[in-house]
């Protein structure tokens, strides 16, 4: 493993806010509670619009390294909502191995069968491509926001099918499309869409190493999806103008978060 990737790992693991400080993911030494600002309401909100296919854009504060890297996006990690799977869950870390689709109209009726879980996201986290419950994802989360890139039923399973079949692969910690197959968070994101034949985000030219300063490449930020594609909700916590104004992309981005508001209703 490079340096730059030791040092994304350990950015990307360690948790700092007024209240807690985590040392490390697991065991972690903590200090402190620390409780975010997406809530019960936004929770049910979102399990109640959610389609499988559809990508959820989020940003967590108590990870001010990876926050301050990745730079004036609003949103800092993507994730594709793959609806309800069956496979097995590891005992040790909480994802679902071997995840397979249950289909994109998959009834939730509250009672899934053994193996089977209902609302999961599949995302490139420290660990790798992952499946996970999607209450996994919001615990820490404070902004969130989903977009939908899909218009048929096919697109929609081509979306949860590729990302499902991703998970194992290792995290892209050198944001280059060089090299060995592996993702970064909005990498995956896009890669699923792409396989869906869909219209993808632009790309913006940035910085990719901690120690080359000269050396760029062309990355996909959160920002750039919530730009490209229609919003279906978002945590009330994202109409705060502080959280908003701090993107790059100015208006655009407050454009699209009241559209996920309105949508709600």
């Amino acid at each position: 493993m490079s340096i730059q990737s030791c040092l994304a790992m350990v950015g990307g693991n360690t948790w700092v806010t007024r209240k807690i400080i985590a040392i490390w993911p697991w065991p972690a030494v903590l200090n402190g509670e620390y409780e975010p600002r997406f809530n019960e309401d936004d929770y049910r909100t979102f399990t109640r619009l959610l389609k499988p296919g559809d990508i959820i854009m989020s940003q967590s504060e108590p990870y001010p390294l990876t926050n301050f890297f990745i730079g004036k996006t609003v949103f800092k990690h993507g994730a594709v909502y793959t609806g309800a799977v069956k496979g097995i869950k590891n005992r040790e870390h909480g994802f679902i191995d071997r995840p397979t689709s249950l289909g994109i109209d998959h009834a939730h009726t509250g009672k899934p069968e053994r193996g089977e879980y209902e609302r999961t996201v599949t995302h490139a986290i420290s660990e790798g491509v992952v499946c996970q419950d999607l209450l996994r994802l919001t615990k820490h989360a404070d902004y969130m926001i989903a977009v939908r890139p899909w218009k048929s039923a096919y697109q929609q399973q081509q979306i949860v099918e590729y990302a499902l079949k991703q998970v194992g692969l290792g995290y892209n910690f050198d944001f280059s499309p060089e090299g060995p197959k592996e993702f970064y968070c909005t990498e995956l994101c896009v890669a699923s869409v792409k396989a869906a034949d869909i219209e993808l985000p632009k790309t913006t030219r940035r910085c990719t190493s901690l120690f080359l300063p000269w050396r760029k490449s062309d990355v996909t930020l959160s920002d750039s999806m919530l730009l490209t594609y229609k919003p279906v909700c978002c945590s009330v916590s994202c109409l705060d103008p502080k959280f908003y104004k701090k993107s790059m992309f100015g208006d655009g981005v407050r454009t699209k978060i009241m559209e996920a508001e309105n949508a709600e209703s």
